[in-house]
C-alpha cells in the first residue's frame, strides 16, 4: 500500500510539475499581452512630443558653463520612427545600426543614442530620463574634454551640435531618445 502510494504520488507531482512547466510561457504570454496593453505615448502625440522637446531644451539650456552656440533642439518623425522601431525589440543594448551610414537616418550622416529603461513600462517619465543622463554631468570634465565615469549620456543630451531628436516608448518601458549629431560623437 504505502510503496504503490509513494509511487502514485510521485507520478501525480511529476505529472502535476509538467503540467506547471507547460502552462508558465502561457502565463508570461497573458502578463507580456498585460504589459502590452498599457498606454505609452505615441510618436505622434504633440503633447509627448512637446514634453520631450521641452525637457531636452530645458536641459541643454541649463549646461554651465553654458555653450557658445546651443542649438535649439527640435523634433524629427524620421528618428522617431527609428527609436520605435529599435524599442520593439525590448533590449537595453544601443541600436546595432548606429555606425552604418544612413541606415539610422535618410539626411543625417551621424545619429547618437541614450537609451533608459523603468519598470513597470507606467513609469515611464521624460523629464527622469532626461535627469538620469544630465546627472552625469559631474564625471564631466570640461577642461579635459573627458569622463571620470559615465558621462556619454550627458555629453549627447547636452552637445551643442544636436539639432535634432526623437524619442519613444516601448511596451518594456525603454526610452531610446534618438539627436541626430552632423559632428563626431563626443564619447
Amino acid at each position: 500500500g504505502n510503496v504503490a502510494s509513494c509511487s502514485r504520488l510521485r507520478k501525480l507531482r511529476k505529472q502535476s510539475m509538467g503540467s506547471t512547466v507547460k502552462m508558465l510561457p502561457l502565463f508570461w504570454v497573458v502578463l507580456d499581452l498585460g504589459v502590452y496593453s498599457l498606454s505609452l505615448p505615441e510618436i505622434s502625440d504633440s503633447k509627448f512630443i512637446d514634453e520631450c522637446v521641452t525637457e531636452h531644451n530645458i536641459a541643454r539650456s541649463s549646461v554651465n558653463p553654458p555653450a557658445t552656440n546651443m542649438l535649439y533642439m527640435t523634433w524629427d518623425q524620421g528618428l522617431a520612427i527609428t527609436a520605435r522601431a529599435w524599442a520593439r525589440h525590448c533590449v537595453f543594448e544601443h541600436n546595432i545600426h548606429l555606425k552604418d551610414v544612413r541606415r539610422m537616418h535618410p539626411v543625417f550622416p551621424s545619429v547618437g543614442e541614450n537609451i533608459w529603461t523603468g519598470y513597470p513600462p507606467s513609469h515611464f517619465n521624460v523629464s527622469v530620463a532626461l535627469k538620469s543622463w544630465v546627472n552625469e554631468k559631474e564625471y564631466y570634465d570640461y577642461q579635459t574634454t573627458s569622463c571620470t565615469k559615465i558621462c556619454g549620456h550627458y555629453t549627447q543630451a547636452t552637445k551643442k551640435g544636436t539639432p535634432r531628436e526623437a524619442t519613444t516608448g516601448s511596451q518594456t518601458g525603454i526610452l531610446p531618445i534618438q539627436p541626430m549629431t552632423p559632428a563626431m560623437w563626443l564619447f
